[in-house]
């Protein structure tokens, strides 16, 4: 019975999928966040197939971690997309390399079935993490009462997404204490990072942390400091300051674990 149970459970594996960057950082940073959830998920299962993986612009690809987990007999894969948000990634085209992947391994792949759990969306902890950085400007002095944060994601098309953040917004205005927290996009829909700023002003704010809303480093993220000093430079006397990214927190390692383990148990995760 023992034989037989260890081998079913030998049977599933966990996919990871992270963005992608051309940077070097970025890309290891996301390396270091899968391995930390590989390793805390494999304290309460030693036996579990876990392999990293990029969705572009870095090593492995899917197809490659698809492959590596085919090739150890796993039957179940549960693929866990490290997306904020739903979007055109999480709509067509994880779906289309997982096929093309499955599609490729031929009689490997002839048992393999995936099972792809949804982006974050809007998670309360994640919204806590978020807070935590506007504290972090607040406690080095950069904040004031007469302060404001927006939350900047990379953005996309999709309206839901817009919506998730508006709504995640407001629970870091809760959990911060900081109002307001103004939603705001890099890219797709939305109000842009100089809009928001403007919005801050507007309403009597005197200092601003922007919080990206990323989850890894990357070209984008590099790119901020530059874009808030030419806003910064033609709005003297407001302070502006860019705080971390969410990154490897440990609590997200902690979450994206527990929403893993929870579906490996048959759970909605």
């Amino acid at each position: 019975m023992g034989a037989r149970a260890s081998g079913v459970r030998a049977e599933t594996g966990v996919l990871l999928i992270a963005h992608g960057t051309r940077d070097p950082e970025g890309a290891a940073e996301a390396r270091r966040f899968m391995e930390a959830v590989g390793k805390r998920l494999r304290l309460q299962r030693p036996w579990l197939s876990i392999e990293p993986s990029f969705l572009e612009l870095a090593s492995p690809d899917i197809g490659a971690a698809v492959r590596a987990l085919a090739e150890r007999r796993v039957r179940r894969v549960l693929v866990c997309p490290l997306f904020l948000f739903t979007a055109g990634h999480m709509q067509r085209d994880i779906p289309a390399q997982l096929a093309a992947a499955k599609q490729g391994l031929q009689h490997l792949a002839a048992h393999l079935r995936f099972e792809v759990m949804p982006a974050v969306g809007v998670d309360e902890r994640f919204a806590q993490v978020a807070a935590r950085r506007v504290h972090d400007a607040w406690s080095a002095g950069v904040h004031r009462s007469d302060g404001a944060a927006v939350l900047l994601s990379r953005g996309n098309r999709d309206p839901n997404a817009w919506r998730d953040l508006v709504h995640l917004a407001r629970r870091v205005e809760e959990h911060s204490g900081v109002r307001p927290v103004l939603p705001a996009s890099l890219t797709g829909l939305g109000s842009r990072l100089e809009a928001a700023l403007d919005a801050a002003v507007d309403i009597g704010a005197r200092s601003v942390t922007v919080v990206p809303y990323l989850w890894f480093t990357g070209l984008l993220s590099k790119a901020l400091p530059a874009q808030v000093q030419s806003w910064r430079e033609r709005h003297l006397g407001i302070s502006v300051h860019v705080s971390r990214h969410l990154g490897v927190d440990d609590e997200l390692v902690r979450v994206m674990s527990e929403r893993i383990h929870t579906r490996l148990l048959g759970g909605s995760g």
